[in-house]
Formats: structure tokens, sequence, C-alpha cells
């Protein structure tokens, strides 16, 4: 059972339902007409749309729609599509129903009725393409043997094969890197010097025997390295007991040492209190004798000072006078400052009013200029006024039509001469009589006569008044142009004389500004007691008076300040004396207490000497005990690391080992995996071109005698003679149909080897495209033999040959193609009957 509705896909604008009889159909139509949209609607209603294709019909916007009806595993599979909603059920119950996004679910419910197949296997399985059959004949060995494991099926031992070789090739990397990190902890114990080598070469081996032959060698040595670290680290043992008892021997030593350093301790402390003591009391008198000298050196100083002071009374006599002599000059400078600025502001303010009255001076003449100008500026107004209007253009236009005038003439004229001239009665346009022929020649020699007196003299005439307008025109241009530059030029002076009568304004203002401000500051100076003629020249002489005066202050001021501390030298002098006899006081006292205090200094030095013998031999034995200790922790340390890289090196071993164990195992599955991947594809490419030899014996009448292939996907052939020959010596039409007939076999042991999942159909489409008229009817006995074994209830041809359609006996299907609406529809044509 198949059955095939669609509607609104691709060219399948209308419904069309197609039903697969069982036995051979034909499915015709020209090319492009859509017969292989029939079979990628069925996939796309078992599969889902393929990537990348429009399933929508062009020039509509309703939803495609798709059923599909079909049996697998005994069970009827019925699937809808209503754009990307799917709905799929099984003898007649639902599995998925529509909604948004089904398409992966109805993929996967379907896939499980077609006994897990997905679209690739599918196709390759029930689906043979153009070209795809001669395929099998012309492609090269690897491709060939590809192509027959994807029908067969074989992709699930490949996967499993390719998944277990990188299984391997992953626990290969596990042992490498497990040998990696031996070697590199054999490197940190310094042991194993061969191991780096035997890595290398491990890492080199291609086969299984020689990776295992070198893991045996590296294993052999690593057991050797690590016995050897094995021995090393027994001697730290030894070592660190060693240094372990020379530690505890120190230890007694220093503890000798520090006992009796105690007690010399104890004995040179109380001789340093002592010390202290009587140091402290000698140092006391000896500062307060250094204090009593100083006091005695300060009563002379300030003896020194009262002195000096009582002889600086003359000098400080002068300071005095000098500072008067300072201030009174200070004061006569500033003054004099003061007036010298009002005479020279007075002298800048006399300065401008001069400059001012000399311009004032220059433009005297200027209302004389003024009144010149503004009579030119009147003159050229009225020469310019009368060129305002040009009267030309008014006369040239009188003169234009003048002309017209006379050219409406000529026009007229020229028509009654051509109407004279033409032949047959003429009429009098006046008085519309007949005009006689002298009447005729009279009127004729009137016209001509008018062309040749009165308009060419009229003409002649209207030609002279233009010539002398323009050059009347002309003249007329100049005197306005030089009217023009006449007016500009009285402009430009009445301009400039206007810029002047306002400088001489400003001038006059400027002029009397400047004198009220020479009285201000004429009054100033008055204010200021100058008395003129002024001596300019004074201030450097007041000056030098007054540096002299502030050198004689410089001079006398030390004078004056000792003479000014003179009674307060005196008092201080008193008080000097008395702390000095307080000072010698108390020095007496601080003598008696320093005698009272007794001090051995022999017997100290001899403790202190015996102190630094006793703390020279517990240095001695403290850097004896730091040294042993720093040993023992050292070997200790030794130890301990050695410990942990032996326990890491027993690891590391452990787990190598079970690294190479897993590696083994993984190792044989995948030969056992390899080897049955080998068979199954050997006994059923066996059985291939068993049924393959068969089929072809049948169609070539044993002519093509057998076909054989060989493991690694060669094909061969042999002829009645038995004689064996590449296939590819088979001529196209001969190759077309060895390869139709392996590509059936391997649909039907496809069939054979199926567990679940088969379908009884099988859809071939322009397979016959290369082969001859007899070829063809061979290939229609392959048809019939291969539904006769019963695999296949129902197969499928699609091609555009009309000798197929017509001749072969098949149930036929015809796609039609409208190529108004580009369209397609099927229609079913009548069986033919074997």
């Amino acid at each position: 059972m198949l059955e095939l509705n669609l509607e609104n896909y691709k060219r399948y604008l209308s419904p069309t339902s197609v039903t697969f009889s069982p036995g051979l159909t034909v499915i015709s139509g020209e090319n492009g007409a859509g017969k292989t949209s029939l079979t990628e609607a069925i996939l796309h209603a078992l599969f889902g749309p393929a990537q990348g294709h429009t399933s929508q019909s062009d020039g509509t916007t309703q939803t495609y729609r798709l059923g599909l009806r079909l049996e697998a595993q005994g069970m009827k599979l019925e699937v809808q599509v209503r754009g990307n909603q799917h709905q799929v059920h099984v003898d007649g119950h639902s599995q998925v129903a529509f909604g948004t996004n089904t398409v992966r679910a109805a993929r996967q419910v379907v896939e499980q009725y077609l006994g897990g197949l997905r679209r690739k296997q599918f196709e390759r399985v029930y689906f043979a393409l153009q070209g795809e059959t001669q395929a099998l004949v012309t492609l090269t060995p690897g491709q060939r043997k590809t192509l027959m494991e994807d029908v067969l099926q074989l992709d699930t031992v490949k996967d499993a094969v390719s998944i277990q070789k990188a299984t391997v090739d992953d626990r290969v990397s596990d042992v490498q890197a497990g040998v990696a990190a031996t070697v590199h902890l054999a490197a940190l114990c310094e042991v194993g010097d061969r191991l780096d080598g035997l890595f290398t070469e491990l890492r080199r081996t291609t086969s299984t025997n020689t990776r295992h032959q070198a893991l045996g060698f590296y294993l052999q040595a690593f057991v050797q390295a690590r016995e050897q670290f094995g021995e090393r680290l027994a001697g730290l043992r030894l070592q660190r007991e060693t240094a372990e008892s020379a530690v505890a021997d120190a230890t007694v030593a220093l503890q000798t040492c520090s006992t009796q350093y105690q007690q010399l301790e104890g004995q040179d402390r109380a001789f340093h209190e002592r010390q202290k003591a009587f140091t402290d009391a000698d140092l006391a008198v000896g500062v307060k004798r250094a204090e009593a000298e100083e006091i005695s050196r300060g009563v002379q100083r300030e003896a020194d000072a009262l002195a000096k002071a009582q002889a600086a009374e003359p000098e400080a006599r002068l300071h005095d006078q000098a500072v008067a002599n300072v201030e009174r000059l200070n004061k006569e400078l500033l003054a004099y400052i003061a007036q010298h600025s009002a005479v020279m502001r007075l002298q800048d303010v006399e300065k401008e009013i001069e400059k001012q009255t000399e311009k004032l001076a220059e433009l005297a003449q200027l209302e004389v200029e003024r009144a010149g100008q503004q009579a030119e500026l009147h003159l050229a107004r009225e020469d310019a006024g009368r060129y305002l209007a040009d009267p030309h253009p008014a006369k040239a236009s009188l003169l234009s039509q003048a002309e017209e005038q006379l050219e409406s003439q000529r026009i007229e004229h020229q028509e009654a001469l051509d109407t004279l001239s033409a032949e047959g009665p003429k009429t009098c346009k006046i008085c519309g009589n007949l005009l006689t022929i002298e009447q005729q020649r009279q009127r004729r020699t009137q016209v001509e006569q008018w062309f040749s007196t009165e308009y060419a003299k009229s003409l002649q005439q209207f030609i002279d008044q233009r010539s002398e307008l323009q050059i009347e025109h002309q003249r007329w241009k100049t005197a306005k142009r030089s009217a023009d530059d006449r007016l500009a030029r009285a402009q430009k002076q009445d301009t400039d004389g206007l810029v002047r009568e306002g400088q001489q304004k400003n001038l006059r203002q400027l002029q009397l500004t400047a004198r009220q401000t020479r009285d201000s500051r004429l009054a100033e100076c008055i204010g200021l007691q100058v008395t003129f003629p002024f001596n300019l020249i004074r201030e450097p002489q007041l000056r030098r008076l007054l540096l002299e005066s502030k050198e004689e202050v410089i001079r006398y001021r030390s004078a004056s300040l000792a003479f000014t501390q003179l009674g307060g030298l005196e008092e201080r002098l008193q008080n000097e004396k008395a702390r000095l006899q307080a000072a010698l006081d108390k020095m007496a006292e601080l003598e008696t207490v320093r005698s009272g205090i007794i001090y051995d200094t022999v017997a100290h030095v001899e403790v202190q000497t015996q102190l630094g013998v006793v703390a020279q031999q517990k240095e001695t034995a403290a850097e004896h005990g730091r040294a042993v200790q720093s040993t023992f922790e050292r070997i200790d340390g030794q130890v301990s690391v050695s410990e942990t890289r032996a326990s890491g090196l027993q690891d590391s071993f452990d787990k190598l080992q079970e690294t190479i164990s897993i590696l083994q195992r993984e190792e044989q599955l995948f030969r056992h995996l390899c080897d049955f991947q080998s068979h199954f594809f050997d006994a059923n490419t066996r059985e291939v071109m068993k049924r393959a030899t068969a089929l072809i014996r049948k169609a070539t009448a044993n002519a093509i005698y057998t076909l054989e292939l060989e493991g690694d996907g060669r094909l061969y052939y042999r002829d009645q003679q038995f004689q064996r020959h590449f296939a590819a010596r088979l001529s196209g039409g001969e190759q077309a149909l060895a390869g139709l007939c392996i590509r059936l076999a391997l649909a039907e042991r496809a069939q054979t080897v199926a567990t679940n999942g088969r379908v009884k159909f099988l859809i071939l489409d322009e397979v016959l495209g290369s082969l001859d008229d007899e070829r063809r009817r061979q290939v229609q006995k392959i048809f019939d033999t291969v539904l006769a074994a019963g695999t296949f209830e129902c197969i499928v041809m699609i091609t555009h040959l009309d000798e197929v359609k017509n001749n072969w006996a098949a149930h036929r299907l015809e796609v039609l193609k409208n190529r108004a609406t580009n369209t397609s529809s099927v229609s079913r044509l009548t069986p033919i009957v074997p």
C-alpha cells in the first residue's frame, strides 16, 4: 500500500491524489513537469522538508498539504503535513497531533517504524536516483565500497568501528600521558636515564605489536629506576638517624654553656650597677662643674657687654641725628616727586594744545573749499539729471512699427504679384469683377513699379534712420557716462569735505577740553607750591643726601642698640653672679656623694673576661646546634620529598599498568569489530553480487556471465568464455545495466538484512537514460524477476521516455504541465497488460 496526496506543494497547486498499485508503475512526463516532486513529497512527508528547498506553490499563500499512507513493519502508517505542522497515525491510533513545530516529533515516530533509518539512509535503500545506478560501475573502488555500505545499512557497524577506533586512540593518548607522567617523576627523582629515550621510541610506534613491545621495555626500565630510587631513599633515612643523634648532643652542650653564662652574667650585672652609680655621680659632678664654668663665662660676657654699652653713648647720639635726617629728606623727596609729576603733566597738556592749534591752522581754508564743492555737486546733479531717461528706445520702437507696416505692404504686393502671374482668370479684390488681360498687365506693372521705386526708397530710408539712431544713442551714452563720472567725483569731494568738517569740529572740542585740563593742572601745581621756573634735576641730589643719611643710620645702629640695653645688662650681671655661687655649692655636694661609692674595676674586668669566653663557647655550641639541626632538617626534608616521590612513582606505575590493561581490552574489542565489519560486508556483498549476476545473466542471455566484487571495492565481470575483465571495459549501456542489477540486488539485500522497518516499495528515478531500446526491454525482464521474488510489492519507475510509457507492461501515470499556469497534475492512463 502506497498512496500520496498533494495540495499547494511546488507545482501541484490543486489537490492531487496518487495511488501506487502493486507491481510496476511507470510515471512519465516531459522534463520539468514535476515527476521528481512526487518522490520529494514522499521524503518530505516522512522526514520533513529538505534543507534549502521551497515547498510552497508559486502564486498562492495557502498552506501546502501532504498526505502519505504506507505499510511498514506490517502496520499502516499515515502521515499528514500542513506547512510546519505534522500528524502521525499508526494503525489508526494518533501518535503525533497537529501543532506548531511538530516536525521533529513526527520524524522520531516515523523513524521508529522505518527501522531507525534516517533520511539519507532511507533514500539510499529505497530510492535510486538518476546517474546513481551507473555510478556503481564508474565510481572508484573506495567510493563504490562506501556507497554499497550505505545501502546495506552498515553505517551503524562503521560508526561503532570509528567510535572504537577513537576510543583506542584516546586510550593510547592516556597511556602516553601516563608514561609522560612517569618520565617526569623519574626526572624529578634523578633516576631512569633511559626512560626519556624509551618514551620517544614508544611515541614513534605505529602498530599495536611494536607499541606493546616498547611498553614492555619501558616498564622494565621504570622498575629498575624505581628500585634505584628505593636504595637512595634507604641511604637518606640512615643519614637522617645520624643527624638526629648529633642534634641531641649539641642540645646538651648548649644547655651547659647557657647555665655557666647565666651565673657570670649575674655577677657582671652587679658590677655594672655599682659602676653605673659611680659613673652617674661622676657625671653629675662633671655636668655641674661644666655648668659653673659656663655661668662664669656668662658673667664675664655680661661684664664686657656692660662696659661696651657705656662706651657707645656718643655714637648712639649720632644715630638718632641720622634717623631724623632720613625722615626729613624722605618728606622732601616725596614732595619734590609730586611737584615734578604735576609739572610734567602740565607740560604734556601744553604740547597737545600746540599740536591741535597747528592742525586747526591747516583747516583754516575749509569753509571756502566747502562752498566750491557744494556748487560743483549742484551743477553735476543738474547735468546728470538730463540723462535719467533714454529717449532712443521709444524712437527705435516707432521705427520698428514703420518697418513692420512696410513689410506688410510688401507681403500684400507680393501676394498680388503672385496672383497676377498665375494662369487663369483673375478677380478684382475691391469690386469682385473679372479682370481683363490688359487690366492684369497694368496692375502687375504697377506692383512691380512699387517694388522698384517706393519700396526700395522706403527700405533705404529705414536703414539710414536706424544707423543715425544708433550713432545718436552711442553719443548719448558717452555724454551720460561723462555726467555720471562728474557727479561721482563731486560726491566724493563732498564726502571728503564732510569728513574734514567733522575733524575740524573734533579738534576744536579737543582743544577746548585740553585748555580746561591745562587750567586744572596749573591749579594743581599752585596747590603743591611749585615755583617757576621749576628745577627738574633736583631729585638726584635729594636721593644722594638720603642715601648718605641711611648709611650713617646703618653705621651707628649697633652702638645705638648697645646703649639702649645698658639698664638690662646691669641687672643680668647680678643674676649671673648669684647663679654661679649656687652651682659651686651643688658641685661640692655631689663630690661628697661620689667619694662614698666603692667599685672594684679589676674584679669587674676579670668577670667580663670570663663572661666573654663563656659567651663565645655558647655561640659556638649554638652555631654547631643550628648546623646539625639544619643538616637534620635538610636530610629529613629530602627523606620526606623522596618518600612522596617514591609513593608517586608507585602510584603512577600502578595507574600506568591499569591504563595499559584498559588499552589492551579496547584494542581487542576494536579487532573484533573490524573482523565483524569485514565479515558482514563480505558476506552480504557475495549475496548481492550473486543476485546481480542472476539478474544480468537473464537480461544479457549470459553475455555477461558473472559480476565479481573484491573486498577493496574493485568490480570485475566475466564473459561467456569466463575471461575476467575490469568492469570499466563495459560499454556505457552495459555499465548502466550492470549498475541497475547491482542496485536492485543491493535493495533486496538491504531488505533481507533489516530486522524491522521494511517497506515494500522501490522508486527508480530516470535510470534508463543511457540504455538503448534493447537494453530497456531487458530491464523490464529484470523488474519482473525482482517483483516475482516478493521482496518488493511495488516498483515505481520515473522516466521521460515515451517508448517506456507506451510499450512497457505496467500501471501508467502521466504528469502533465500547464504552461499557462505553470502548474502540474497527474493523470492515470490505462495499464498495459503483458
